[in-house]
């Protein structure tokens, strides 16, 4: 660990990650920020990633594995933000990938704009064992685009390779761990309540995977959640009427593919 107190406290929750979990912590402990604390945090693994995640820690003293007490990915995102004190939060999913520079980058756009509670970066998407092509940037200095405003149209902050100030985090009371879904969603617009605001930064800084036996967005749960909290939303951050048009599209579409199921369930005798 370096020698001055950790800046940011980055938080990775697990579920039986074995797969991805090691290029993972490969490209957090590649991070030019020195000043950081890694905590693995597994949320009731049956694989081999709690075995990893104690193996890494043994190796490099800025990672530290742990075990959520209570199951669920907003338990454990919880759990592993009370356990550090830096005054900022970051979170990496264990299938992503982070350039070298993720903190080191994000700490200089945060330390220019006071104002933002929280932020995302941009990112490249890599489908398999795909390995990402960063673009160099080296000298480019990053752009901050506001989207708070956006929050009732869409969740415009990618939750993988966010930054979050611990206060503001703290403020809202951290990531509501009754819910099973969009829990990123629902801690910007409850920021954004509490009048704070979120921003993207234009640096491309993630790489985001797809890969088999990933929870996807279009199952039932999830998009009912993201209905409601986009609902919220609208009524109290962005009040645009105009944001109930794609509001009552995803509706609609959420209705349609639910009788479908439904149907094909049906004829199947389920």
């Amino acid at each position: 660990m370096s020698a001055h107190p950790p800046r940011t406290d980055i938080l990775c929750t697990f579920l039986d990650a074995e797969d991805t979990l090691p290029r993972t912590l490969d490209s957090l402990a590649r991070q030019t920020e020195a000043a950081i604390r890694v905590w693995l945090v597994d949320d009731g693994s049956r694989d081999a990633s709690a075995r990893i995640a104690a193996d890494r820690a043994s190796a490099d003293p800025r990672f530290t594995a742990v075990t959520s007490p209570v199951h669920g990915r907003g338990h454990a995102l919880n759990h592993g933000a009370s356990l550090g004190s830096a005054p900022f939060l970051a979170i990496m999913d264990a299938d992503d990938l982070a350039h070298p520079r993720w903190i080191e980058d994000a700490l200089a756009a945060m330390g220019r704009q006071e104002g933002i509670a929280a932020m995302g970066f941009g990112r490249q998407y890599l489908y398999g064992p795909a390995e990402p092509t960063w673009p160099t940037d080296a000298h480019e200095t990053s752009r901050l685009d506001d989207v708070t405003a956006r929050l009732g149209r869409t969740n415009p902050v990618c939750h993988s390779g966010s930054v979050i100030r611990r206060g503001a985090f703290q403020s809202v009371g951290g990531y509501d761990d009754g819910r099973t879904s969009n829990f990123d969603y629902d801690l910007w617009v409850r920021l954004a309540m509490a009048r704070y605001r979120l921003a993207n930064n234009s640096l491309v800084r993630v790489g985001k995977r797809y890969h088999a036996g990933q929870k996807f967005s279009h199952r039932p749960g999830f998009y009912r959640s993201s209905l409601e909290v986009q609902a919220r939303a609208i009524r109290q951050v962005s009040r645009n009427p105009a944001d109930w048009i794609p509001y009552l599209s995803r509706a609609v579409l959420f209705a349609f593919r639910s009788r479908r199921r439904a149907f094909a369930a049906g004829r199947h005798g389920r």
